[in-house]
């Protein structure tokens, strides 16, 4: 039950943020600057998805050698 609750939550945080991020880019978008303001955030994205791959790789492959 409270992982239900958990894993909600995180989905929650992920959708708001996702909302909010384009939300920022959309009021920039017609700026000249725009690929400077989008860059950052669109590199710290991709790390982040990057460490979150690495993290359920790991718990993958460490669950596998435990069995």
């Amino acid at each position: 039950m409270h992982h239900l609750f958990v894993m909600h939550m995180q989905d929650s945080v992920v959708d708001q943020l996702h909302e909010l991020i384009f939300e920022y880019l959309n009021i920039h978008a017609h700026t000249i600057g725009f690929p400077e303001l989008a860059l950052p955030i669109l590199m710290e994205v991709c790390a982040t998805l990057l460490a979150i791959l690495m993290l359920h790789y790991c718990v993958a492959s460490l669950l596998f050698y435990l069995i």
